[in-house]
Formats: C-alpha cells, sequence, structure tokens
C-alpha cells in the first residue's frame, strides 16, 4: 500500500484525467474504493480533491456531451426553474 500524501493523491487524479478515466467519486468508489476514501480524508470531498489537482470534472463532463444533449439539458433545467419560482 503506497504512502498517501496530498501531493500523491493530485498525481494519481491528473493520471486517470489524462488517460480519460471516469472521474465521478461513485465510479472510483467501485473501482477502487481504498483510494476513494483515502482522498476523501485527506480533501474531506471529492469535488475539493479534483479542484485542488486543477481538474472540473463538471465542465469536462459537459464538454464531452453531444451539442443535442446540451440543448435538451438546458431546456430541463430552464423548466425546472420555471417550475420552482412557482
Amino acid at each position: 500500500m503506497p504512502k498517501w500524501s496530498r501531493k500523491i493523491i493530485i498525481a494519481k487524479l491528473k493520471d486517470f484525467d489524462a488517460n480519460d478515466i471516469n472521474l465521478s467519486g461513485s465510479y472510483i468508489r467501485h473501482v477502487d474504493p481504498t483510494f476513494y476514501w483515502t482522498t476523501l480524508l485527506y480533501f474531506s470531498s471529492w469535488d475539493k480533491a479534483l479542484n485542488s489537482a486543477g481538474i472540473n470534472y463538471k465542465k469536462d463532463l459537459m464538454a464531452r456531451l453531444s451539442p443535442e444533449v446540451k440543448k435538451d439539458l438546458k431546456k430541463q433545467i430552464a423548466k425546472f426553474r420555471r417550475q420552482k419560482g412557482k
């Protein structure tokens, strides 16, 4: 088992990102639970760890979506906001 540090975790996250590995917390928790829970110990949240590694997962995920899917998502979000405002 490697000795963990914030630096090692960030390097591993960057390596995952460079190799197009799914960076969703639920996926990593499934395929590498030790890494996932260790990351939470060091960063308190998955998003904070990704941000510390300079990875904007949500933005990257949106960039990978097709234009049709993006358009549909925007419509659904607008509809939800209108309904919530009522």
